[in-house]
């Protein structure tokens, strides 16, 4: 396993169930909702925007808290959500990559609360991924910020090596919250066997994602070809708590060079395969 995990610098070297849908997918890039059946019953809707030619690499991109960005309701302008992922999506685009943003599905509308790591979240995942199979053979990158973090791990840690090219981590949640939900270490970090990347600010102060666990949580992912961390600084003008996205937690005010930054790692292991 190649461990970048330099405290200072922390330099990370060169950068089926759901074949039913309710719409074709799109030729042009616009942002839309989609909606898929996954499970018996249930449906995931999920924003979708990029290129929808050229097999670009995919990006699902996984919101924290609840994991509920609410499309049911959503009037097609703005954002659903003030979380990092979901702000920031029009600049994962930029980079050329396909971008999905799933809700819970719609048997949690209440909540995913120690569901992200579950079976069920996986299959949801995979029919997305069926989906966006349609418009691109690119690998497919799981990106999740927060609690969003165990869904990623999570879900990667259902997969086959063959099904993902890698997994970002933002504001991974290191520590159990007061109700004492999950945490990314309650998943079987050691089945990852993709790529991983764990991206902090240094200055997040919320109590469950704490920037100094990171170099131990790297050395769980066992089974992963490599593992990368990278530190930031920067940015400001912090409004509402520690554990909120308009925080360091969420990169206020560095959004366009983390998210260029990540995707850079993307599109540097997309390309090598590893």
């Amino acid at each position: 396993m190649n461990f970048n995990t330099a405290r200072s610098a922390l330099g990370w070297g060169l950068l089926a169930l759901a074949l039913s849908t309710l719409a074709p997918v799109p030729a042009a890039s616009a942002e839309e909702v989609v909606e898929i059946k996954t499970r018996p019953g249930v449906t995931v809707k999920f924003i979708l925007r990029g290129p929808r030619t050229g097999n670009p690499p995919i990006a699902i991109l996984f919101a924290g808290s609840e994991g509920v960005i609410d499309l049911d309701n959503w009037d097609g302008s703005g954002n659903p959500t003030g979380n990092f992922l979901v702000r920031t999506r029009k600049h994962w685009v930029k980079h050329n990559l396909l971008v999905a943003v799933p809700d819970a599905p719609s048997d949690m509308q209440d909540g995913m609360t120690q569901w992200r790591t579950s079976a069920d979240h996986a299959t949801d995942i995979r029919a997305v991924i069926a989906y966006l199979r349609r418009t691109s053979a690119g690998p497919v990158f799981l990106v999740g910020t927060s609690r969003g973090t165990i869904s990623a791990a999570g879900i990667a840690a259902h997969l086959a090596p063959g099904e993902l090219g890698g997994i970002v981590l933002t504001a991974t949640v290191t520590r159990y919250n007061r109700a004492g939900e999950d945490r990314v270490q309650s998943v079987k970090l050691e089945k990852i066997r993709v790529p991983v990347l764990l991206a902090h600010h240094q200055d997040d102060l919320c109590y469950a994602t704490v920037f100094e666990d990171l170099p131990a949580l790297a050395k769980e992912f066992t089974g992963a070809p490599r593992v990368d961390i990278k530190g930031y600084k920067g940015g400001g003008n912090y409004r509402g708590s520690e554990c909120r996205a308009r925080s360091a937690h969420g990169f206020r005010g560095i959004e366009k060079r983390v998210v260029r930054e990540l995707a850079a790692w993307i599109r540097a292991v997309a390309g090598t395969g590893r």
